[in-house]
């Protein structure tokens, strides 16, 4: 073959892909390169203390939930027996995460007892149940001995988070009880954790008259860290149950707005460092009132993952102080202790 000939051939020919670049990606792929995050997120040690803390998590509140049952007067046998199993289940999984390079197995193990609890516990299990599912069953599939897989199982749980933080949203919208601050009324009413937060931008005398649909609320000595006390549901008819605080207004409206919002900055890499900060402090300020403690913590180890750098592996300390102690509240609750 003459020279030039063999030059047409190689012009002709298609040139080969260096790798699976963003042009050759086909469209899942594509989404969940947008997801991508520092390499350090990434390493093998992050992961493994990201895979347990979702561990510690479930351990944690599993076990809060024998102890409950053990608690109860009256809870039948059977039960409690149910509840231990489940907890020693994801106990063994924390331990194998721990202790053992098995940390798909570990996974596993976690994610069927979780699937244990939820279908038993289902339709009045919580909505991080179903969350902690998912993270579980992302965390099994994936082979987190192989770096590009490590990276695709952190950018599915970033997906995850941004599902979710827009499916709350997108949910108080289709609710329309936040648009004239319905909900935060309820709960500023009838709670004393979300009177303890919301009283500082409400007027006194609006504050007093939203106490006053309660039944028998305290309005005295209300504290940021008040317990977890909440009075009777309102009654038919009763209210008006609506805020005239624009402060409240704002916050009301500005919740749903940055939920739905904050998902697309939390993909887009050059604000998804500010959007990570401000969605973890709005998470914090929320938990203030709601308490739903377990689900702040999980959501939160999510929203860590937007972050560069090794946060979990150093977060570890923070962690396994708060996860014994929301494990231990049944104890106090039985006491007549409400401290968070």
């Amino acid at each position: 073959m003459r020279r030039r000939e063999v030059l047409r051939v190689r012009a002709a020919a298609p040139a080969r892909s260096a790798g699976p670049g963003p042009a050759a990606a086909s469209g899942p792929t594509r989404l969940l390169a947008l997801a991508a995050g520092d390499p350090r997120t990434a390493s093998a040690a992050n992961l493994r203390a990201f895979l347990g803390l979702v561990l510690l998590h479930l351990a944690a509140e599993r076990a809060g939930n024998a102890l409950a049952y053990g608690l109860a007067p009256g809870a039948p046998a059977g039960w409690l027996a149910y509840a231990l199993a489940i907890a020693a289940a994801a106990g063994a999984a924390l331990v194998l995460a721990v202790a053992t390079e098995r940390l798909r197995t570990a996974a596993a193990v976690g994610f069927a007892a979780q699937l244990a609890f939820a279908a038993v516990a289902f339709p009045n299990s919580a909505n991080h149940d179903a969350l902690l599912l998912m993270v579980l069953a992302v965390l099994w599939g994936f082979d987190p001995r192989r770096p590009a897989e490590r990276e695709l199982a952190l950018s599915v749980c970033r997906w995850i988070a941004a599902i979710v933080l827009f499916a709350t949203g997108l949910q108080k919208l289709l609710y329309g009880t936040y648009f004239h601050g319905e909900y935060l009324a309820v709960g500023i009413a009838h709670s004393d954790t979300f009177a303890a937060v919301f009283q500082y931008l409400l007027p006194g005398d609006e504050f007093l008259r939203l106490r006053g649909l309660g039944h028998d609320p305290s309005t005295l000595g209300l504290s940021l860290f008040a317990g977890s006390k909440a009075g009777a549901l309102p009654a038919p008819g009763s209210g008006p149950y609506r805020v005239e605080s624009w402060l409240v207004l704002l916050f009301s409206n500005g919740t749903w707005i940055f939920e739905m919002t904050a998902p697309f900055l939390l993909i887009w890499r050059r604000t998804r460092r500010a959007a990570a900060l401000a969605a973890i402090a709005f998470l914090a300020f929320v938990e203030l009132a709601a308490r739903e403690w377990f689900f702040g913590l999980l959501f939160g180890s999510l929203l860590l993952l937007f972050l560069p750098g090794e946060r979990h592996r150093r977060g570890l300390v923070l962690f396994a102080i708060a996860y014994p102690l929301l494990m231990l509240r049944p104890l106090l609750l039985v006491g007549g202790w409400r401290p968070w």
